[in-house]
């Protein structure tokens, strides 16, 4: 079926599956295949993170051509130039209140009611680099990236889009906490970690897997 390499994968609502690959955004539903890539409005051939979000647009996050949205057969696109900190989308989340969160290599963005913010290092991230992001139900995000896991309150998220504060308080976990290896997959391969039915989340390293229960690891 595919004779390229494979990046995403992603189940849709109807039924159908979304591929993504370096070669451009494939939908799969029964023996239909439709196939999406730069000449149909795609922000770039090589896909690396794919969201379907509640109300059923797709979002596909791209390496060099930032992040599009497909809705009733039309993309629009997301780059620098709208906000982004980098065009290479590496994680895509959708949270409780329906905020699309978009981890790129140069930091975090929230996308909400068409407006973007950015948090970067001068926030008080501890690592340019988001390979996954995760929503937990307790109102925080779960960041991994090559140095670790760490944890936000979305809460203090809003307050600096809003400049009412300045920085994060950011709680970080590495191999001092029982992380065999500090480096969790990503950048190549989405999903790149999960929250399973009971809250608890997943997230892949070099080493083997870390599985976080929220409810019982230290925090705020």
């Amino acid at each position: 079926w595919f004779e390229t390499k494979i990046r995403a994968l992603h189940p849709g609502r109807d039924g159908s599956m979304w591929v993504g690959t370096v070669r451009g955004l494939t939908r799969l539903h029964g023996d239909q295949r439709t196939k999406y890539t730069k000449a149909e409005g795609l922000g770039n051939d090589e896909v690396r993170a794919i969201l379907e979000d509640r109300s059923g647009g797709l979002w596909v996050g791209t390496l060099g051509g930032g992040l599009s949205r497909l809705h009733d057969g039309r993309f629009t696109t997301f780059t620098t130039t709208h906000g982004l900190p980098s065009n290479n989308v590496w994680a895509l989340c959708e949270d409780p209140d329906g905020a699309l969160w978009i981890g790129t290599d140069n930091g975090l963005s929230r996308l909400q009611d068409s407006r973007i913010s950015t948090f970067t290092k001068t926030h008080g991230l501890p690592d340019p680099l988001v390979n996954s992001i995760l929503a937990d139900d307790g109102g925080r995000l779960w960041i991994g990236h090559d140095r670790g896991i760490y944890v936000l309150e979305r809460q203090q998220l809003e307050e600096v889009s809003r400049q009412q504060r300045t920085s994060l308080q950011v709680v970080s976990y590495d191999d001092s906490d029982g992380l065999l290896s500090m480096e969790t997959n990503g950048q190549k391969s989405n999903p790149a970690a999960c929250k399973t039915r009971d809250g608890r989340l997943w997230f892949p390293t070099t080493h083997g897997v870390a599985i976080l229960d929220p409810c019982q690891v230290r925090g705020f």
